[in-house]
């Protein structure tokens, strides 16, 4: 069910390996490795963590999404907190109606959450990220609490400030507030290479988590596993 994400995963994780293994590379001059050329490839190794990061958790929460979707079953079989994002188009429909339609929205949630009837026509595209889709911790603990995921949104050894350094240094070099150049002068390829290894463990950690919980059938109240 995952294998694509998995080989996707994977795929950006080499694309670290390359970029390591360049600024590793031991015949550079240090002309080269003072050029502006070396300092940026070595800043925008940030831009290159974070979109796997990025990739690993949504891309795993849309194919759970998918996944659930095709249960075919009432919302009562289904954990409370996971009704948050499976019912996601009547909280906006309650939102965005206005005062004279509000209460036939209510009415509209309580029976579809209460009802007998199958949860169909899931959006895929909803991720209960509080407000921001810059993944940090906080949006990893969300989507830990929102389906209910089994451990730590963070796996042993990978600390909650790399996650933040990674998300702060993409921010300010996709969003010009500093160039690659800059943030790839304040690192050492060593540093580098340990930031990269604990987000591998992080991508890794979110994809099979999310896996486990698909073949598991996590998303069920524990009474109602098939």
């Amino acid at each position: 069910m995952f294998e694509d994400i998995d080989s996707g995963v994977m795929s950006r994780l080499r694309q670290f390996d390359s970029i390591i293994e360049y600024l590793a590379d031991d015949s550079h001059s240090e002309d080269t490795k003072n050029s502006d050329f070396y300092r940026a490839q070595k800043g925008l190794l940030f831009v290159v963590i974070y979109a796997a990061v990025e990739y690993s958790i949504t891309q795993s929460v849309t194919r759970t999404l998918e996944i659930v979707g095709q249960q075919r079953a009432p919302a009562s079989r289904f954990k409370s907190s996971l009704l948050c994002s499976l019912f996601d188009s009547h909280f906006k429909a309650i939102r965005e109606c206005g005062s004279a339609k509000e209460w036939e929205n209510r009415h509209k949630l309580v029976l579809a959450v209460t009802g007998d009837n199958e949860v169909t026509n899931v959006d895929t595209s909803v991720f209960p990220s509080g407000g921001s889709m810059n993944i940090s911790i906080k949006q990893l603990e969300n989507v830990w609490m929102f389906f209910q995921l089994v451990g730590n949104p963070l796996p042993d050894g990978v600390q909650h400030f790399v996650l933040a350094e990674v998300k702060e240094h993409r921010n300010a070099i996709a969003h010009g507030r500093e160039t690659a150049i800059t943030i790839g002068r304040r690192y050492n390829v060593t540093q580098l290479r340990e930031k990269a290894e604990s987000i591998k463990l992080l991508c890794l950690h979110i994809t099979s988590t999310f896996a486990s919980y698909c073949d598991g059938q996590g998303y069920f109240m524990a009474d109602t596993v098939a």
